[in-house]
């Protein structure tokens, strides 16, 4: 008899609701709650963290009785440090942190899960992308990552880790965020490595050919072999025991953005950010737009669907 197995993003769900109630049974009411709260992220632009700019505009922190504060930091590294030196109450930041952080004797979890895959993907100049077959061909380029030792970096390291060169065979360049479409399109770099919108928008203007991609369910597979989330919100064990209801506040703000996410529409969108979705539905950008939500067509309300979204909303 063949045995049924649950979807990836219904696993997620499911151990979202059993979090919620987790923490809905530990806040008693006279447990202490915390209304104003500052949440560090590695780069509030990265669509990795749409949801949780949503959540802040869209005011459903406020309706959680939350006051939230949150601090934009230029990569994920900077962020995570802010939590651990007492700086942030909590991080949006890449999932792999979680474990890092765990690996220092930090005891931290995660509360909040913001999408489905990694969302990165790897880009070869068009120069040089023909070339390309297999990781090996990645040897003596210079690959920028976002950060040393951040998700885009270890992203990097697991291709190479796949059937091409030691790491040391690559120049890896720290080129962030905001400086990484103009680092490539100078030929500052061979490759580059990074999460939307700086691979939409270079391959928009036809500066790379993507050779890896995590914004999709394939490619998510071929390169870690299984789910992987991308960002999450983490918060330290020691904070959630001392403040379940203010948690709890702050999952049900994150659950009603991503709720929000696939009922959006155009004429529910303020007036600033219209042009914005409106640019983006403009060729060549419809047809390579979102694909964090690519192939989450299903209407479960913790999956993504497929939109042409904006984080400069």
């Amino acid at each position: 008899m063949e045995r049924k197995v649950d979807a990836p993003s219904n696993i997620f769900c499911r151990r979202g609701r059993l979090a919620a109630w987790y923490f809905a049974a530990c806040a008693g009411s006279r447990s202490p709650r915390k209304d104003a709260l500052t949440i560090a992220v590695g780069g509030k632009h990265r669509l990795n963290y749409l949801p949780l700019t949503l959540a802040e505009r869209l005011g459903h922190f406020r309706q959680e009785g939350l006051e939230l504060t949150i601090a934009d930091h230029p990569v994920d590294a900077t962020a995570v440090a802010a939590l651990a030196s007492g700086g942030a109450d909590m991080v949006s930041a890449a999932y792999e942190y979680t474990i890092e952080l765990h690996a220092r004797g930090q005891n931290v979890q995660c509360v909040a899960v913001q999408g489905r895959y990694a969302g990165l993907a790897l880009g070869l100049s068009s120069e040089l992308a023909g070339n390309y077959k297999t990781p090996k061909d990645l040897k003596g380029l210079r690959i920028g990552v976002t950060a040393p030792g951040a998700s885009s970096h270890l992203f990097v390291n697991v291709l190479l880790a796949k059937a091409g060169p030691r790491p040391e065979a690559v120049s890896l360049v720290a080129v962030g965020s905001g400086a990484a479409v103009t680092a490539m399109q100078k030929r500052s770099i061979d490759a580059i490595a990074n999460p939307d919108p700086v691979i939409n928008l270079l391959e928009m203007g036809g500066a790379i050919t993507t050779v890896a991609d995590t914004r999709t369910a394939e490619g998510q597979r071929y390169v870690f072999g299984s789910d992987y989330p991308a960002g999450v919100i983490v918060a330290s064990e020691d904070f959630i025991r001392a403040h379940p209801r203010t948690t709890q506040a702050l999952a049900n703000g994150a659950v009603r953005a991503l709720r929000w996410i696939p009922k959006i529409r155009r004429s529910k969108l303020s007036p600033r950010c219209r042009p914005i979705i409106t640019a983006r539905r403009k060729r060549p950008m419809a047809s390579r737009c979102a694909k964090s939500w690519r192939d989450t067509r299903r209407t479960d309300t913790c999956r993504w669907r497929r939109r042409t979204l904006s984080v400069a909303c």
